[in-house]
């Protein structure tokens, strides 16, 4: 017959296995409500891409601003919602969205190019300048793309922004 200090020994390990497997379950569904989480944003995210496609960016920027409420660090959706914000002429707007996703992903040169894009919307050249330079630095095909895209119209004849783009 077993003594009442050993049950109670064998009831507090029973205990502490009880603590560690609720633990675990925890662990697991959180990660489980942060995998929904991410799923919803970049269904969001994608709603957004074809919302812009169509031209209807208002709602585009809904989907991505609530796609970063679920996923904060959803650089994409900060990138798609600065371009919306552009396409409505709001560039200080998408200037502070597209800060974001280069904080995010600092080695993403489409971030750093759009950046450059809505700067130079914008009219601020230095910053247009040096933004497009991070680009083009991690991807050089970027001198080019500079050289076709509207958003830099108003640079294409600065000294400056050849020198950046030959």
């Amino acid at each position: 017959m077993k003594d009442i200090k050993t049950t109670y020994e064998e009831i507090k390990k029973v205990r502490e296995e009880i603590e560690r497997d609720r633990q675990v379950v925890e662990e697991k569904e959180r990660s489980v409500d942060k995998s929904k989480s991410e799923v919803s944003a970049f269904s969001l995210f994608t709603e957004g891409v074809a919302l812009s496609e169509s031209e209807r960016y208002v709602e585009a920027i809904e989907k991505n601003k609530k796609a970063t409420e679920l996923k904060p660090d959803f650089a994409g959706a900060y990138c798609n919602w600065g371009l919306n914000l552009s396409k409505l002429g709001r560039h200080a707007e998408a200037i502070e969205k597209h800060k974001k996703a280069t904080e995010l992903e600092p080695k993403e040169a489409i971030f750093w190019f759009n950046l450059g894009c809505a700067y130079s919307l914008l009219g601020n050249k230095a910053k247009a300048l040096e933004s497009l330079a991070n680009a083009i630095s991690l991807d050089p095909s970027y001198k080019e793309n500079a050289k076709k895209d509207e958003d830099f119209e108003n640079l294409w004849n600065d000294e400056d922004f050849k020198k950046l783009v030959e």
